[in-house]
């Protein structure tokens, strides 16, 4: 047994590349996204490398890394995050892992991105860079607003009919606390339909500061994101002041939960703490049970996370990044900078 890690070419290999995605990662329909997640991205087509056991085309595990446009310390960089990382079973040694890991180096060291990034969503996933002396440049954290209490009713007291009113009850004394909210003076909020248009991109550069590192939001980044995702839909949710975009959300329902996996603003608290609201209200509709929210724990939006009601829950993704010494951005990683990170920005 040989094993080697190589690029793969995506004209031809699309399919082996599929069949051992659907193999290890079967929650995803990838041949619906692939198109969308490897072609079609507006910061440029994915990368990928595969590992083979003796015969190159006998592919046993793959990785890739898809192109993001981050805005770094003032300055926008074009890096790779890396994901679709999946080993089978028998093969699922560190050897194997780290030779992919290092494969998605290969892109920083040679100038093509600024850097690149992973997010391992636990302690074992961080094995792999342990070993390379590599450590989390941020730890991301999840914060919730229970909406409904169904789901936890069910699991107390069980299915039976007699306890759907005890559920009701309570689902109508959460709705009485959380209540109508005063939004901030002069500001609209309300549903967003369509494409993301230039006030979107607008918005973005306004938001463009120089001790953070956050992901890019133009308008051609949003609409990939949130309107071509060919898997899942998206509610969008503005605030306008004299008619002028001053902050949007962006949020998802999976299974009975929404998430939040998104938010642009011009640094008003109480504009962000009612678009949160909001965005718990619009998601009743939905019959979400919560509002999940995954943020950088150096997130400036942390505070109104919990002025809005939401509680701290648990850690969760970590972000590790890698740069090549002595380039600008391994200067500007290690500059103390804040990573304002959301769930957009760890989705893959």
């Amino acid at each position: 047994m040989t094993i080697r890690v190589r690029p793969a070419d995506l004209s031809v290999e699309r399919d082996a590349i599929l069949a051992v995605l659907s193999r290890n990662l079967a929650a995803f329909d990838h041949g619906a996204r692939f198109s969308w997640l490897y072609l079609n991205n507006p910061c440029g087509q994915g990368l990928s490398w595969v590992v083979y056991d003796t015969n190159p085309d006998n592919i046993v595990g793959v990785a890739s890394l898809f192109p993001r446009a981050v805005r770094v310390g003032g300055k926008t960089m074009l890096c790779g995050q890396v994901g679709d990382f999946a080993v089978d079973q028998k093969y699922r040694t560190l050897g194997p892992a780290l030779m992919l890991q290092r494969a998605t180096f290969g892109p920083v060291a040679a100038g093509q991105m600024a850097f690149c990034y992973d997010c391992p969503p636990h302690e074992q996933g961080m094995s792999t860079f342990h070993r390379l002396g590599m450590k989390a440049q941020c730890q991301m954290v999840r914060y919730a607003l229970l909406i409904r209490c169904d789901r936890k009713v069910e699991k107390l007291l069980g299915p039976r009919i007699a306890n759907l009113g005890v559920a009701a009850l309570v689902n109508l004394l959460l709705s009485i606390g959380q209540g109508k909210r005063r939004h901030a003076a002069g500001v609209d909020i309300s549903r967003h339909f369509g494409q993301f248009g230039q006030e979107f991109s607008e918005l973005d550069v306004k938001g463009f500061h120089s001790n953070v590192i956050r992901g890019r939001r133009l308008a051609e980044d949003l609409n990939w994101r949130y309107r071509d995702d060919p898997l899942r839909s998206y509610r969008v949710i503005t605030a306008r002041r004299a008619g002028e975009l001053v902050a949007y959300a962006v949020s998802s329902v999976i299974e009975k939960d929404a998430y939040l996996v998104d938010m642009r603003n011009v640094d008003e608290p109480s504009v962000i703490v009612d678009l949160l609201q909001a965005m718990a209200d619009e998601v009743k509709a939905d019959l979400a049970q919560a509002l999940q929210c995954m943020i950088s724990d150096s997130h400036g939006m942390r505070e109104m996370c919990e002025m809005a009601g939401l509680q701290y829950r648990s850690v969760a993704p970590r972000v590790v990044a890698y740069t090549s010494p002595g380039a600008d951005s391994f200067s500007k990683l290690n500059a103390k900078l804040s990573w304002d990170f959301m769930h957009g920005d760890v989705l893959a």
